[in-house]
């Protein structure tokens, strides 16, 4: 008989157990290992099977005036048409007749897109604006009743610059990709953009999505609010002149700012030619980008004289009636010869009139009295060779020949403004020192950044303090001189006391030496109106007409600040009228060639009652260009009695491609300025319209 146990186990269930448990020992492993050292690769990987995450773009912050008028904004726009086409009652080849016919379109594609059955909505046209997309709701209504609620619209935000070309290389622009380009929108984009949120969504197994029941979102943060310092008033008054001043005297470009000198403000500032932000700039533009006032330099000529009587009246003891002999236009400091600018030049003539009559020689040779390391230091102290330290990017600090290379010869140069470069914005701070008391500030344009109910407001920043206030004195003294009996008398404006100093400034030659053709025609200078100090500087480079700074410069500075006297004054100069609520948009139409009369009765139909005249006539150009979408601050319209034969028609371009386009324009003495690629979309003014020979056809491809 067998008497072996039942619970015996052979040796293969011993190595079928010992093998379970090795098996179970290495999951428990594996598990423990997966959930100490890979927990997050694996929770990423499930969660992204069993659930997607829909990113919530945050409203980009606006940029305002320091009146509340809105420089830049996000506004509705790039809407997309949609329809249910099972749902129409209309045949689809009527519709698609009436929506081609409303928004410019070709016939086919909508059609097409129309009769599609397969798909519960289907997208029928995209890149519509405000003013299309209400076109279509008005024309659904009224013709195709039945059919209106099959139609929706899906849209998406852009970026408004209400102000245009005015105020673009401050403020700048956001690319397609939502990042800030240059100005203001590039040194703050990380404030302006704001914090995107998230929407979770859970999904099953076939794939379809569902919202949790508790809603896992993170909400946005929208950008910050930022207030500039600037006057859009001053920036469009601004801008308008340089660009006049400088066609009628064939400059290259022109620069410009106004500042309060008390604090470091700026209340303007802008170059030209410029760009509109609305429509970005082409490839070949890039150059339109740069800020002039803080990038570029120049050696600044005879309004760096003021400085070189600053240090010999505070360190000297200079007397305004010492006699100097002006050598008659010419003298020679070793082998180098100093002009003056005037041909006929001066003898012997006080130290006042040197400054009145900006005599070259006559400042070099007070100027002997300076040791050159007592020139460096009082240059510096201004300024000069070091950053402004403005918010703003691109800013550049210029040149000053390090002291170890100031022979005689250079201190000479450097005395009257040759051998030295600075920025714009260089300039204006030395001088605004002038007018404040001797105070170095720090210039700045950004005001406050209000963001979450919190508020940063900028302050006024004294960096030294340089000169007495009985040196400040005859200094003004010497400026309303120059002004009153000097070079600078094209700048005086009847009622107010302007004080000043002109520079003409020969140009560096690009094979060395100095250019005997090529000048910069510069005017810096304070008036004073109601009360407050306005200091203004403005730059021509280049012009050929007249090369002379009082002329050219000076005579610019009259008219802005004229025309900023009399803002307020109903009637007279430009009434520029703000609006500072988002939800008064526009499209403006073009009013090129209407008189007086039709223009208010258009603007009245187009709903826009805030505008500013200027001149008599009929319509020549106006700011913003026609046919942009827009919140309109002011619209500015320039009237002119002209005849006929100054005007041209222009022709129809829509639907030419490029190189058509440009050759047609062309032939008919036209000038165009291109924003996107393909085929013309839209030209603005539309043809058959009128136009002045020196304005520009915009045209917008797709």
């Amino acid at each position: 008989m067998d008497y072996r146990s039942p619970f015996r186990f052979s040796g293969r269930l011993y190595l079928l157990a010992g093998t379970g448990y090795c098996v179970m020992l290495l999951l428990l492993v594996k598990l423990a290992w997966i959930q100490l050292y890979h927990n997050e690769h694996y929770l990423e990987q499930s969660t992204r099977l069993y659930s997607s995450a829909q990113v919530i773009p945050a409203e980009r912050g606006q940029l305002l005036d320091r009146n509340g008028v809105v420089l830049a904004a996000q506004i509705p726009g790039n809407f997309i048409l949609t329809v249910q086409p099972d749902r129409l009652q209309t045949r689809p080849q009527v519709l698609a007749r009436a929506l081609a016919g409303l928004l410019n379109r070709p016939v086919q594609p909508l059609a097409v897109q129309l009769t599609v059955t397969d798909r519960q909505t289907v997208y029928v046209v995209s890149g519509l604006t405000l003013a299309e997309r209400d076109a279509v709701s008005r024309l659904l209504a009224d013709d195709f009743p039945a059919d209106a609620s099959c139609f929706s619209f899906e849209g998406s935000t852009q970026r408004c610059y209400p102000t245009g070309a005015a105020s673009a290389q401050l403020v700048g622009y956001v690319n397609q990709k939502g990042n800030g380009v240059c100005g203001v929108e590039a040194s703050l984009d990380s404030l302006l953009r704001g914090e995107p949120g998230l929407r979770i969504y859970g999904k099953n197994c076939a794939g379809q999505k569902f919202e949790w029941q508790q809603g896992r979102h993170k909400r946005p943060t929208p950008g910050a609010t930022v207030t500039l310092t600037i006057d859009s008033r001053f920036q469009a008054i601004l801008l308008e002149e340089m660009k006049q001043v400088a066609a009628e005297f064939g400059a290259q470009n022109a620069t410009g700012l106004i500042m309060n000198p008390r604090t470091g403000e700026l209340l303007a500032m802008g170059s030209w030619p410029t760009f509109n932000p609305n429509l970005g700039i082409s490839s070949g533009e890039t150059g339109l980008l740069r800020n002039r006032a803080v990038s570029d330099t120049y050696e600044p000529g005879s309004t760096f004289k003021t400085f070189t009587f600053a240090q010999l009246l505070a360190e000297y003891d200079l007397d305004l009636r010492d006699s100097v002999d002006c050598e008659h236009g010419s003298w020679q400091i070793g082998r180098w010869v100093i002009n003056d600018s005037h041909p006929e030049g001066y003898g012997v003539i006080p130290a006042t009139e040197v400054y009145y009559e900006s005599s070259n020689i006559g400042t070099a040779k007070l100027a002997e009295r300076i040791e050159a390391r007592a020139m460096y230091a009082f240059v510096r102290s201004f300024g000069f060779g070091q950053y402004a330290g403005i918010d703003l990017p691109g800013e550049v600090k210029g040149r000053l020949q390090p002291l170890p290379n100031w022979r005689r010869v250079e201190k000479a140069n450097i005395s009257f403004g040759q051998g030295i470069s600075v920025t714009p914005l260089q300039m204006a701070v030395a001088y605004a020192a002038l007018f404040n008391g001797g105070r170095i500030l720090r210039p700045y344009v950004i005001q406050s950044v209000s963001r979450d109910g919190k508020s940063r407001v900028t302050r006024p920043l004294v960096r030294r303090e340089i000169l007495s206030p009985r040196i400040l004195v005859t200094l003004q003294e010497l400026m309303q001189g120059a002004v009153l009996q000097g070079t600078g008398l094209p700048a005086a404006i009847p009622g107010l006391t302007v004080m000043g100093k002109t520079g003409t400034a020969q140009k560096i030659a690009p094979e060395g030496g100095y250019s005997n053709d090529d000048y910069i025609a510069s005017f810096v200078g304070l008036v004073n109106i109601a009360g407050t100090p306005y200091l203004g500087l403005v730059l021509f480079d280049t012009p050929r007409e007249s090369i002379w700074g009082g002329t050219v410069a000076g005579g610019s500075f009259k008219r802005i600040f004229s025309r900023i006297r009399h803002l307020n004054q109903a009637g007279t100069g430009s009434l520029q009228v703000v609006v500072k609520d988002l939800e008064q948009l526009h499209e403006l139409p073009d009013c090129h060639g209407l008189d007086n009369r039709e223009l208010r009765r258009r603007l009245r139909r187009a709903g826009v009652d805030n505008f500013s005249l200027q001149g008599t006539g009929t319509v020549i150009a106006q700011d913003p260009v026609p046919g942009l979408y827009a919140a309109l601050p002011a619209v500015n319209f320039r009237l002119a009695e002209r005849e006929f034969n100054d005007t041209l028609q222009v022709p129809d371009l829509a639907g030419l491609e490029l190189r058509d386009a440009v050759a047609l324009a062309s032939q008919a003495g036209l000038t165009v300025n291109c924003c996107g690629s393909g085929r013309v979309a839209r030209q603005l003014p539309p043809p058959g319209s009128r136009i002045d020979r020196r304005d520009v056809c915009q045209l917008v491809l797709r």
